[in-house]
């Protein structure tokens, strides 16, 4: 591999004051993302909803504060600006990171920011389209005769949230590791050595970003197992491409 093209060395507060620069430049993308979705809110909450509504046709979900229906909206449009903005923000972090890689991974970083936007929409749709249902289908069933169920749609869209940002964040582990593997922190064998270690991380972090239930953390550590896999195969190929080990090659012990 080629060494980094020369650049004009930047000082500790170079770095900081081009922090603080792409930092305000998202921060100013979400605020107007935010303004968008606000404006949508309720077209935004009747899709997030359709899930259950699905499930509970003619059951309207029920508020307690007065303030809740302004709480909720405000709360999807704090997280739809966030996806919205994603592509900007995430370029904006690919490119204050980007001095420090190679020419070629440079001009990566618009690429890599849509992959992971893309990844990040593939994990909330399969949230959204299977997990989703499955999930309120046996939370809904625990209820049997005894118990009536009137959702409220504050706990309710927590409950969503929380299923479409820890399945979004998940899905991005291809792509985190792929970069680790890039920056020669890890590689293809030593991520297939640590593969037992790798199960037991996934199961903790299942349990820490899913409601507290067996269910959706299995739901929710099936696709990490396989993205997993994934990812050491993409490790590999990409260690090939460089020229170093392949993925299929134990590195010597010295």
């Amino acid at each position: 591999m080629t060494a980094p093209e020369s650049m004009p060395s930047m000082t500790l507060f170079g770095h900081l004051r081009e922090m603080r620069r792409r930092l305000i430049a998202s921060l100013i993308a979400l605020a107007i993302a935010c303004l968008v979705t606000y404006h949508y809110a309720d077209q935004l909450l009747q899709f997030l909803t359709a899930p259950l509504r699905e499930i509970l046709p003619g059951q309207p979900l029920v508020f307690i504060g007065l303030q809740e229906p302004f709480l909720v909206k405000l709360k999807i449009a704090l997280w739809g600006g966030a996806v919205l903005s994603s592509p900007w923000w995430l370029y904006q972090f690919w490119a204050f990171v980007g001095p420090g890689l190679y020419r070629a991974e440079r001009r990566q970083a618009a690429f890599l920011a849509g992959a992971a936007t893309a990844l990040l929409l593939v994990g909330a749709a399969f949230a959204y389209f299977l997990v989703m249902p499955l999930s309120f289908r046996f939370f809904l069933d625990q209820g049997g005769a005894l118990l009536a169920p009137m959702p409220a749609v504050n706990q309710y869209l927590s409950l969503s949230l929380t299923f479409i940002l820890a399945f979004g964040l998940v899905f991005q582990m291809p792509l985190g590791l792929v970069f680790c593997g890039r920056l020669g922190l890890v590689d293809a064998p030593m991520l297939r050595r640590g593969r037992r270690y790798g199960v037991l991380i996934i199961f903790i972090v299942a349990a820490v970003l899913t409601p507290p239930d067996a269910i959706s953390q299995c739901f929710l550590a099936a696709p990490m197992l396989l993205l997993y896999e994934l990812s050491i195969v993409l490790v590999g190929k990409g260690a090939a491409r460089a020229g170093e080990p392949s993925a299929d090659e134990e590195r010597p012990v010295a």
